[in-house]
């Protein structure tokens, strides 16, 4: 009858370490836009002293059954090419540095999902492909450890100004009212419950609904209900984990555990006949 026990379980422990831990996750990582400027790489570089490293743009090659292979250019470009907006493609990929028969082009790249590369035999480093959103650029960036502080970099960066956006401020507005509507269910099934409420021999408080007037089951039961619809809501906002983590981690551990309270009432609340 209630499905919101499980669910509420986990906002509850993510929302407990994200308000005391920096916490911040992706959507879709490798679909994350990295914002680059030549300046912001020589950064990188140097903070994390990433060692020398070759960047090559990246054709793509067509064929006529509609597949299609990534091939790395013979000549490597500098580093300010890399200026923009740009996403990494999902996997990372690994290089065919010669032509083998029936199995791979002469700088193909190519990931383990290839079925060519079962059975290949070797070593091979891989190594992520960007491209660049404005012109659809690809370009074969040979250092993981660029390409990672790149992207911590940039999510650090993106944690600190989420709450100036447009999107989270109006997630943010919508979820404070929610809470705020369905903790007014809480209270008006509170106040009825209270009317009822009578201590049993173990000194515990209990309420017997079946001493509810008929108005106040229609309230109590029309509260619950309109709670449930309410809890739902919140529940598919809070599934925006990035700006969960950051309210989270500006707000009291009470007030970033409220859509739990609520949700822990109303498992534990039944409706009144």
């Amino acid at each position: 009858m209630k499905k919101h026990y499980q669910k509420y379980c986990m906002h509850l422990t993510y929302a407990i370490i994200s308000s005391s831990t920096f916490l911040f996750t992706t959507k879709t990582f490798s679909q994350e836009k990295l914002k680059i400027t030549p300046e912001f790489s020589k950064q990188i570089i140097e903070k994390y002293q990433v060692e020398s490293f070759k960047i090559f743009p990246v054709t793509i090659k067509a064929f006529e059954d509609k597949s299609i292979i990534y091939v790395m250019s013979e000549n490597p470009v500098e580093l300010n090419v890399l200026s923009g907006d740009f996403i990494k493609l999902p996997d990372n990929y690994m290089l065919s540095n010669k032509e083998i028969p029936n199995r791979f082009m002469k700088n193909e790249l190519f990931t383990e999902k290839n079925e060519s590369y079962q059975n290949l035999g070797g070593t091979f480093d891989r190594f992520p492909i960007i491209k660049k959103i404005s012109t659809d650029e690809l370009f074969y960036v040979m250092s993981n450890k660029f390409m990672g502080q790149l992207e911590v970099e940039t999510d650090q960066f993106n944690f600190k100004n989420l709450g100036n956006t447009v999107e989270y401020k109006t997630w943010k507005t919508k979820y404070l009212t929610l809470l705020q509507s369905a903790q007014t269910n809480v209270n008006t099934c509170n106040a009825i419950i209270k009317k009822h409420t009578y201590l049993n021999r173990l000194g515990q408080k209990r309420y017997d609904s079946d001493k509810f007037t008929k108005q106040e089951k229609l309230s109590f039961n029309k509260n619950l209900d309109s709670l449930n619809e309410k809890l739902k809501t919140i529940g598919d906002l809070e599934d925006n984990r990035d700006f969960l983590a950051f309210y989270n981690n500006k707000v009291s551990t009470v007030e970033a555990t409220k859509s739990y309270a609520l949700s822990s009432f109303y498992n534990s609340t039944s409706r009144s006949y």
